[in-house]
């Protein structure tokens, strides 16, 4: 029996048989980006007919998936993208823009992942951050010079993400926060977006945080002062979610979350103009699509640990030696 167990451990010191086990955390992925735009203004009486589209990004973006550990970064001075149709059936202007008003970026993202093939905790994470966001969406059509406010405009003067992944098997958490702070400070403690002309607030902490998947849904119903006296309001739907936060896993063998600072979607969205005299009639045009500002995304996923060849020749002596004992008591 000592024989075998002198032969065990010069077996370990060779490295014929490792003593550890393989890594519990396999796989770490984290990527951000800054700016994503993908709307389109539609008439309405014609749906394949796209008066006008406008698409951006992802961008600066970052991605990558561990092992090996990567450390990444990515910044622009700007980002835009501005597109504008006018026709006999209208069309509209769609811009969201971020632009650098000294020499420093104005979009900054980063990733990383020291997930490295080894046993032990690890971790993954990415953060995003824009400066100086202007977004103004507005579909027009012959009836639009009856109000001439943007169905949606918002101006920000930083909105950050971070997203966070930890642990090792069993134990894995991610996390996740935003910081939003629009071109009125933090001072008021809201954050202030326009609809048809009328500011409808959301309350923010001193710091420009907002509770996880706050969600505005800016409808008709929502406000009766929407739009100006000659009673235009507001035609479908615009959804708003500040500090959106997805996660996923178990927290057992796998853990991760994305977090998207402001995600605002357009499901048909225009103006109906004249409800003062009861007629609401329809825009020509509406807004479809999304964008989203500041995103962040980290995950991790692990496997049962696997014993290590050390303790299953160590449980295999044990058993040889108790099969002897029992032979001599026999």
């Amino acid at each position: 029996m000592y024989r075998l167990l002198n032969l065990v451990s010069v077996l370990v010191v060779a490295g014929v048989f490792p003593s550890t086990s393989r890594a519990d955390v396999t796989l770490g992925e984290a990527s951000a980006f800054g700016l994503f735009v993908n709307t389109d203004i539609v008439d309405q009486n014609n749906l394949l007919n796209v008066l006008v589209s406008a698409d951006l990004g992802p961008t600066p973006s970052v991605s990558d998936i561990a092992p090996a550990p990567f450390n990444l970064s990515a910044s622009l001075a700007s980002a835009s993208v501005s597109a504008g149709s006018l026709t006999t059936l209208g069309g509209g202007t769609i811009v969201v823009n971020a632009a650098t008003v000294d020499t420093s970026d104005t979009l900054d993202v980063t990733a990383s992942s020291n997930v490295d093939g080894l046993p032990g905790s690890r971790n993954a994470d990415a953060t995003a951050s824009v400066e100086n966001l202007s977004i103004d969406v507005n579909p027009v059509s012959v009836f639009s010079l009856l109000n001439t406010a943007n169905v949606f405009s918002f101006d920000a003067s930083l909105i950050t993400s971070e997203a966070h992944a930890s642990g090792d098997f069993g134990a894995l958490v991610a996390t996740g926060n935003s910081v939003i702070i629009d071109a009125n400070g933090v001072g008021d403690g809201f954050l202030t977006f326009s609809v048809l002309g009328v500011n409808l607030d959301v309350a923010v902490d001193a710091m420009g945080q907002v509770a996880p998947n706050t969600t505005l849904n800016i409808t008709s119903a929502l406000n009766a002062l929407l739009g100006d006296s000659l009673g235009t309001d507001l035609n479908g739907q615009i959804t708003v979610i500040l500090n959106e936060q997805i996660p996923t896993g178990d927290g057992i063998t796998s853990a991760g979350i994305t977090v998207n600072a402001i995600h605002v979607l357009f499901v048909n969205t225009g103006a109906e103009f004249f409800n003062a005299l009861g007629i609401s009639i329809g825009d020509t045009n509406f807004v479809t699509g999304e964008i989203i500002v500041a995103q962040s995304h980290a995950l991790l996923n692990a496997v049962v640990p696997e014993p290590s060849s050390l303790a299953l020749l160590g449980l295999a002596c044990t058993a040889v030696f108790a099969r002897r004992r029992c032979r001599s008591a026999g």
